[in-house]
C-alpha cells in the first residue's frame, strides 16, 4: 500500500451519502460544559458517603452537574444565595441567576440544576452553584435531565460496547441502527471486520423526514497509523480523521478558522475529556466529538442538515461514555 507523507495515514473510514443545507455558526452543540446532562442526586446519600469515604466521594461528585427537587427555606436579600431543603437535608445554594431567584418565595417547591461543591475533608460541607432554578412541583423519577429538554431513565436505555469503550443509547433509538449490509458499505473494512463501529439513523426518533445520523467508531492507532508515527499527538490524529471524512476541512491551508483546534473542550459527568470540532460534508453539518481510549481514539459524529435539530439524545449518549481501564 502506498504511504503518504503526512504524520498520520488513515484509510477511508466512512462512506456516507448525505444532502444539503447551510449553517450560520460552527459553535458545537455537544459541548457538555455549556449544556450539561444533570444527574438526579440525593444529597443525603452524598453526605453519608462523605462520612465514610471522603476522597472517593469527592472525586466522584465535586463539580458534578446535578438536579435536585426541594423547598426554598430562605433567600438572601442580594438574591445571590438561598437555602433549599432537599429530603431531610438543607443545602446552601449560590447563583448568578438573580432573575430566577426573584420569582421565588420561601416554601416554594423548586427544581434546581447546578454543580455540586464538596468542602474540605475537615468540614465535609456540600453546596450547589446553581445554573437554573424552576418553580415547579416536579417528581424527579428519571436518572438524567437536560435543562429545558428531555430526561432519561437508564433502565430503559441500552449499553453498547465497542473495543475500549462503551456508551448508552436511549430506548427511543430502538430500531434505528443500520442493517448489517449497510455497515459493510459505511465503514472501512478494518472497522467493519472488528465490529468497531456503530451507526444510527435517528431522524425517525422525532419523526423528522430530513436525514440525521449518529456514528461512532474506534480509531485503532495500531491499525491506522503509519509505522513509527507518534500516537501521542492526538490533535494531529483528530485533524487527520476530520480531513479524511470531510475533505474540505483541510488544516494545512491558510485558514484562520483552523488556528484553534479543538474548537471547544468539555468533560463528561465521569470526567472524560472531549475534544469538539464542527465541519462540513458537502453542505451537511458534521459535529465531531473525540475522546482518548486505550491505544486509540473514540470518534463520535453527529450529522444533520437542520440547524434547529434537537441534540438532547446525542448529549445523553456522549455523556454516558465509559472508557475501559
Amino acid at each position: 500500500m502506498k504511504k503518504r507523507k503526512a504524520l498520520v495515514f488513515i484509510t477511508s473510514i466512512l462512506i456516507l451519502s448525505l444532502f444539503l443545507c447551510g449553517f450560520g455558526s460552527n459553535t458545537p452543540k455537544l459541548d457538555l460544559d455549556t449544556k450539561p446532562v444533570y444527574l438526579k442526586c440525593e444529597i443525603s446519600e452524598v453526605i453519608q458517603d462523605l462520612e465514610s469515604k471522603y476522597k472517593d466521594t469527592y472525586d466522584q461528585y465535586n463539580d458534578m452537574p446535578v438536579v435536585i427537587a426541594g423547598t426554598v427555606k430562605s433567600i438572601e436579600k442580594s438574591q445571590k444565595s438561598l437555602v433549599i431543603k432537599a429530603g431531610s437535608r438543607q443545602i446552601d445554594v449560590t447563583t448568578k441567576q438573580k432573575e430566577e431567584v426573584a420569582k421565588l418565595s420561601t416554601e416554594d417547591i423548586v427544581t434546581l440544576y447546578g454543580r455540586l461543591n464538596i468542602g474540605s475533608e475537615k468540614n465535609k460541607t456540600v453546596s450547589i452553584k446553581a445554573d437554573h432554578m424552576v418553580k415547579e412541583n416536579k417528581s424527579l423519577s428519571d436518572d438524567h435531565y437536560i435543562y429545558g429538554g428531555k430526561s432519561y431513565d437508564d433502565s430503559k436505555s441500552s449499553r453498547v460496547d465497542i473495543s475500549g469503550f462503551s456508551f448508552m443509547i436511549p430506548g427511543t433509538w430502538k430500531g434505528t441502527e443500520v442493517d448489517k449490509q449497510s455497515y459493510e458499505k459505511i465503514f472501512n473494512s478494518n472497522i467493519y471486520k472488528d465490529r468497531a463501529g456503530k451507526c444510527y439513523y435517528i431522524n425517525t426518533v422525532n419523526n423528522e423526514t430530513e436525514p440525521e445520523v449518529f456514528a461512532v467508531f474506534y480509531f485503532n492507532n495500531n491499525i491506522f497509523l503509519e509505522k513509527n508515527s507518534n500516537g501521542s499527538k492526538t490533535h494531529d490524529i483528530e485533524k487527520s480523521i476530520i480531513s479524511n471524512i470531510c475533505p474540505k476541512e483541510d488544516f494545512k491551508i491558510y485558514d484562520v478558522t483552523k488556528w484553534v483546534f479543538p474548537t471547544e473542550t468539555s468533560k463528561t459527568t465521569n470526567g472524560i475529556k472531549i475534544d469538539h470540532y464542527v465541519g462540513a460534508y458537502d453542505n451537511y453539518r458534521v459535529e465531531f466529538a473525540f475522546a482518548p481510549v486505550t491505544d486509540g481514539i473514540c470518534v463520535m459524529m453527529h450529522l444533520y442538515n437542520d440547524d434547529s435539530v434537537n441534540v438532547d439524545d446525542v448529549l445523553y449518549v456522549l455523556n454516558s461514555l465509559s472508557v475501559k481501564e
